[in-house]
């Protein structure tokens, strides 16, 4: 397929749906979002309530759907930190609104980073 399509027409319907888009990121601002995303994620792990929160709010569930197809786009065309903003965007959205059918590749995409974060010292940290 082409990537940067697939890039161009997430970003055109972020923009439908009233999500800000930045067009870069830098190394600081990746970080701070990883810093943000980790700290809404040990604020709700101990919540048994969060994981049996529904998200009912069909816009974020949209907006949470695309922003996961995002990260897959962006691995392939663009720059590792804009790539780290979306990942991280999808599962605060899941964390501060509660779970549907997207939140597990979510947060799998923020785990699978965070691990190969951790293992490699090449990192944004």
């Amino acid at each position: 397929g082409n990537p940067n399509g697939a890039y161009d027409t997430c970003v055109s319907v972020f923009r439908q749906l009233g999500e800000p888009i930045p067009s870069s990121v830098t190394r600081e601002e990746a970080g701070a979002m990883v810093a943000e995303t980790l700290s809404l994620y040990k604020e709700v792990y101990n919540e048994e309530e969060w994981i049996h929160k529904m998200l009912e709010d069909e816009k974020i569930r949209t907006i949470t759907k695309i922003y996961n197809l995002f990260v897959d786009a962006c691995f392939l065309c663009k720059h590792e930190h804009i790539m780290i903003y979306h990942m991280c965007r999808a599962a605060q959205l899941s964390l501060q609104n509660g779970a549907c059918e997207y939140t597990p590749i979510a947060l799998i995409h923020f785990a699978g980073y965070c691990v190969i974060m951790d293992e490699n010292a090449e990192s944004i940290w």
